[in-house]
């Protein structure tokens, strides 16, 4: 499998630094509770989840009504558990490794706490210097919860292996989805308190038309699904959380500085709106591109959002738009790039084939993997993924010698993984006909220079 996490290289995440400790009190029987990838049903002495490692992780719940048989809206909150690095002296003596590294981070690792408030049905942070957090730190410290807080890791146990059996494999899938989100990601995108929720987006005919142009029957019915999954939308909208702040990603490139024959070129290679777009937004950064790449794409997975589900969409298309950008000059970004998103199509294709095992007795099964479902669900034959993504990988298999080998070898991964998981046919290039082309709403343009004339 192609990752950003073995791209970059990784080790044990308890090795050299304290795992945190997420407590999550008095959310109501049946609700449904997620860290990061994996969303499982509340049981009735849940108190939060252990064992989570220091960087950007996602908190998803969602209240539960016995009467109505349904779930609340999803609330996504993007969470940052500090690091805190682990000395010789933190180790219990006497233990093996994994009782030990255990032990050492409810000793010694990062608390964080938030209280279910009921009337509103959402999660409330607790401050640091109250008076509640001392007891819960506290409770945490002296193993006094320690029944009652799921783990990280044996909850994300391998199926078939004996016992709580400690495994990373849940983070390094992790990693390949969130990366490059950091503090600074956040920062720029996340809404105001971090938490992502569709009733703040308000609008919710946000797939069904864009200007002219109108979306696929795999937007429109995903747009069913997602309301289907909610309460009736309120008015007021959602006061815990906020629209996030995402940058506008060029797709119809329309310059009136540009020449009738630029403005075709740049709209057939949208290599030089990409660069701009890069320059202008980001300072040249492109870990900041790609983080906010992957948070588009985890707020649309996690917190249902509409928003979230357009900007990874907008930013796919762009990069699949691209030719001279992958040859030269943007070579690591697509590099960087091409392992998203084959982490993030593989993931989704896996989630909807497979099943989560009840690993604590304070956790249900999963409740719905995460969204991986309405990730797939989309994915049909009218699909832009489908238009765009085999395109781009006929161009680059068909002109093989053009193209850096490691970057080829990603391209061919992924051409392989959608056509084993769709059966999406992406050998080499056919000749599709200029009426495809004026049929694909994220095509180029062609520009009629006597209009200019």
């Amino acid at each position: 499998m192609v990752s950003v996490s073995a791209a970059r290289g990784t080790e044990e995440p308890c090795s050299c630094s304290h795992c945190g400790t997420l407590v999550i009190l008095d959310v109501p029987v049946g609700s449904a509770v997620g860290v990061d990838q994996y969303v499982y049903t509340v049981g009735e002495s849940f108190k939060g989840i252990k064992h989570v490692p220091h960087g950007t992780h996602v908190v998803s719940y969602a209240a539960y009504d016995p009467i109505g048989s349904r779930f609340g809206p999803v609330t996504a909150m993007f969470v940052e558990v500090p690091k805190v690095e682990r000395f010789d002296d933190d180790r219990c003596a006497g233990m093996d490794h994994d009782t030990a590294w255990m032990v050492d981070s409810a000793l010694h690792g990062p608390v964080l706490g938030w209280k279910w408030n009921g009337q509103e049905e959402i999660l409330e942070r607790i401050k640091e210097d109250s008076p509640d957090m001392a007891r819960v730190e506290g409770m945490v410290r002296e193993l006094r919860w320690d029944r009652e807080l799921g783990s990280y890791v044996t909850m994300h146990a391998v199926r078939g292996q004996e016992g709580p059996t400690v495994s990373w494999r849940a983070h390094e899938e992790w990693m390949g989805l969130s990366g490059y989100i950091d503090s600074r990601v956040l920062k720029r995108v996340a809404p105001t308190g971090g938490n992502v929720c569709i009733i703040a987006e308000g609008d919710h005919t946000l797939l069904r038309q864009d200007g002219k142009h109108i979306k696929t029957e795999a937007e429109v019915a995903l747009d069913e699904q997602l309301k289907d999954s909610t309460v009736e939308m309120s008015h007021s909208g959602a006061s815990h959380a906020g629209r996030c702040h995402f940058t506008p990603v060029p797709q119809l490139i329309k310059n009136a500085n540009l020449s009738p024959e630029d403005l075709t070129a740049w709209n057939m290679d949208k290599s030089k709106a990409l660069d701009a777009l890069l320059k202008d937004h980001f300072g040249n950064d492109e870990s900041l591109f790609l983080g906010e790449f992957q948070f588009s794409f985890i707020s649309f997975l996690l917190g249902h959002s509409i928003e979230g589900f357009l900007q990874w969409k907008h930013i796919l298309v762009l990069l699949f738009s691209c030719e001279e950008a992958v040859t030269c000059g943007r070579k690591l970004l697509f590099k960087n790039a091409l392992r998203i998103i084959y982490d993030q199509l593989s993931f989704s294709f896996h989630k909807r084939s497979s099943k989560s095992v009840r690993h604590n007795n304070d956790l249900g099964p999963s409740v719905n993997n995460a969204g991986g479902d309405a990730v797939f669900e989309q994915l049909l034959e009218d699909s832009f993924l489908k238009k765009k993504s085999v395109s781009f990988i006929r161009r680059i298999e068909s002109e093989s010698d053009a193209f850096d080998p490691d970057l080829y070898s990603l391209v061919v991964s992924l051409g392989r993984l959608i056509s084993s998981s769709l059966s999406w046919e992406c050998g080499p290039v056919q000749d599709v006909g200029i009426s495809a082309l004026l049929d694909d709403e994220d095509g180029p343009v062609i520009v009629n220079i006597d209009e200019f004339l």
